[in-house]
């Protein structure tokens, strides 16, 4: 909604001022069940009430910018999470291949060491 309609919703349209005009917008009567309405309509002026209804809109614009940085923030945060849980997939890719590596070579010291002891008793048993 825009900022002319929050206006207008707020205060009416323009040449409406009349009690009548006040109360079938809800700010009069005690049988209405809105109770900013009741609480407006509570023996304060016409002044009073348009003063309460700027309050009012300026609470809820203030409440409005606040949900706004709070929303920015959110999707801020939603990216970062979303750049880490990449960036922790990408490691444990990086991981596994690693360990893959390594048991290779595991795998070539172990043959190698069994090659080498082979070979020095061939070695002493040509001495002999």
């Amino acid at each position: 909604m825009s900022e002319m309609s929050h206006q207008t919703t707020f205060l009416g349209t323009p040449g409406t001022d009349s009690q009548e005009a006040w109360d079938s917008r809800g700010g009069g009567g005690s049988d209405g069940v809105n109770p900013a309405s009741s609480r407006l309509s509570c023996g304060m002026s016409r002044q009073e009430r348009s003063r309460q209804l700027w309050e009012d809109m300026s609470t809820v614009e203030e409440d409005s910018s606040k949900l706004n940085a709070l929303q920015l923030r959110l999707d801020e945060s939603q990216k970062v999470l979303l750049k880490e849980r990449e960036d922790k997939l990408a490691l444990s890719k990086s991981i596994e291949r690693l360990e893959a590596e390594l048991s290779q070579w595991k795998l070539k010291y172990e043959e190698l060491s069994k090659n080498k002891q082979e070979a020095l008793k061939q070695a002493e048993g040509h001495r002999l």
